[in-house]
This record gives structure tokens, sequence and C-alpha cells, in this order.
């Protein structure tokens, strides 16, 4: 009763094409008054005649193509092309329901790495034409459609695409475009960067007091090892976020990891994590140190302040466990 083939669909529909037909016959009568006067009706004169003359119905745009074709919307939903026939006469065609936002797509943008593929739904899409997609830059990225999903799949070539997803013309609505931008980066997750993050100073000596505030205890300012219980060393303030804080020698068997051609400990910035809202650096080596007992309820504490209070069952202040 209620599916596309229902009685109230199909009521809807005649109610449709009730408007439809009185509004077109309402433009068919405008052509009248045109010819009483003029003996002739071209598509000027007509579309001023609509535009000035008393009407029946509300008249919302109009839109000159060229000088022969013209389209207007009535009543807010209704799209008609005016063609001016070159005989006297101009001819009214009924193109569909000129509705706006009736497609919608579950994202409009996103960033990619090679060779990643993903998945973009059709959320909307009122007149229920069928879908086609097309890729400004299949070197970037090509598209295919599966019914209501955009298969989008990037290419080895690093760039901007957009993709526009087009529901076909039905009897009563118009064609409808929207697009999607893809952008393919030209690095990967576990690639080096050109990044720095500057010195351990930071504003005004700010992160200091970060370190502080999140701990309850002053890192250590020194390349000496931390020995306080759960505090940051192993660096000044003056030192780069970008190298490495001092290693314990007393446990020769843990150091960094080499790079090959220098032989000296890797440092810099790696891509940890890509989403479409931003990319998450991670550090390749190790810029600070951090001392944690092997006591009490240390190992709740220390995951406390190294997962960010992510856990909120410990207290770095005390020995014990608290709520916080």
């Amino acid at each position: 009763m209620l599916g596309n083939n229902g009685i109230l669909n199909k009521a809807t529909q005649a109610k449709k094409l009730y408007d439809v037909s009185a509004i077109k016959e309402s433009l068919e009568m405008e052509k009248v008054e045109i010819a009483i006067s003029q003996n002739r009706v071209d598509l000027d004169s007509y579309l001023e005649q609509i535009t000035t003359g008393e009407k029946a119905y509300a008249l919302n745009s109009t839109d000159k193509i060229d000088d022969k074709n013209a389209e207007i919307i009535v009543n807010g939903e209704h799209k008609f092309l005016i063609k001016d026939k070159g005989n006297g006469d101009v001819e009214i065609i009924y193109q569909g329901i000129a509705n706006i936002g009736g497609l919608a797509l579950s994202s409009s943008s996103g960033m990619y790495t090679y060779p990643e593929s993903r998945q973009i739904i059709v959320t909307n899409n009122i007149s229920g034409g069928t879908l086609s997609a097309t890729s400004s830059n299949p070197a970037v990225a090509t598209v295919s459609v599966s019914e209501g999903t955009i298969n989008i799949k990037s290419e080895n070539t690093a760039g901007k695409a957009i993709i526009t997803v087009k529901s076909a013309a039905t009897e009563n609505y118009k064609e409808e475009t929207i697009t999607y931008t893809v952008t393919i980066l030209p690095y990967k997750i576990g690639d080096f960067v050109n990044y720095s993050a500057g010195t351990w100073n930071g504003d005004n000596g700010e992160e200091f007091k970060k370190i502080e505030e999140s701990t309850g205890i002053t890192p250590n300012n020194s390349t000496a090892l931390p020995r306080g219980k759960f505090q940051f060393g192993g660096f000044t303030s003056t030192s780069s976020k970008d190298g490495n804080a001092t290693t314990d020698a007393s446990y020769g068997k843990y150091d960094y990891v080499k790079d090959k051609t220098t032989g000296k400990a890797v440092k810099g910035w790696r891509i940890f994590d890509i989403t479409d809202e931003k990319i998450t650096l991670i550090s390749a080596g190790c810029p600070e140190d951090f001392y944690h007992p092997v006591d009490g309820n240390s190992a709740y504490i220390s995951e406390y302040i190294l997962t960010g209070h992510i856990n909120s069952i410990a207290d770095a202040s005390s020995d014990s466990i608290s709520e916080k």
C-alpha cells in the first residue's frame, strides 16, 4: 500500500501530474495575451509576459540559456524549458521536479595513500535515478558504482581528482550531480617527513609546565637520566624535540635503532596515522626518557601518565591508586 506501486504513492503521482498539467495550461494561455497584441510570440516577449503579467502561479526563476532557449521554475519545484520555434511561437516543455539537494553522499572528501580503496555510500537519491560516476583524473583515482555504493580506488600518482556522481533524470525529476574530492598523498604510513617540533622550551617554557601539570613532577632539565619516580628527563629545555634523549649505558644491550648509512641513532618524525581530518606523526627515535619505578602500583600510574590520562584510575602524585 505504501510502496512505489502503492495506492498512496499513485495518488501522489496523480496529484503531481494534475499540478503540472494545470501549470502548463496557464503557461500556454500566456501566449494568447501576447498574440492578441503582437500577432506572434518569441522568447523575449514570452519571458516578459510571464514575468510582469498577472498569473495564477508563482514564477520562482528564469534562466535564459541562449537566444532560443530559457528555463523557468514554477511553484518552487516544476521546471520548464521555453523554446523559441522561430515561427512566431514558443514551445513549453516540462523537464521535471527542480529539487535541490536530492542527492547526497556519506562524505564530501577524503585523503588516501596508494593503494588504498574506499566505499562511499549514496545516502540520498530522491529521484531514484540511475547512478553513475566519473573521475576528473583517472591517473590519481578511478571510480565505479555498485548499486548505492561509490567505489574509489587510488592510483600510483599523488594529486587530486574530483569524483562526479550523477543521478540520471527520471520522468518527474531532473538529472542531478554531486562531487567528492579525492586527495592521494605523496607518502604513506611509516614514511619519514620533513618536520620539526622545535625545542623543549616551547613557548616561554610552556612545554615544561605542561609536563609538570600532567605528572606533578618537574622534568630533570638535564642530559642525565631522570632518577625521580615517574620523572621525564634526559633532555634540557634547549634540547631539540626532534632528536634522542640520553640512553642508559648500564643497559648496554638497549640502544636506539641505527641508520645503516650513518651508523647513528634514527631520529626525526614518521607518519603514524592518516585520517580525513588529520595526519598524526610519531617520533622515529626517543626524544625523552621516563623513569618507571618497579614497585607497588607503579605500573598503573605509569600507564596513566604515558597514555595521556586515558586510564583514569591512577594518580601519579602518590604511590596509591585513586579515582581522578
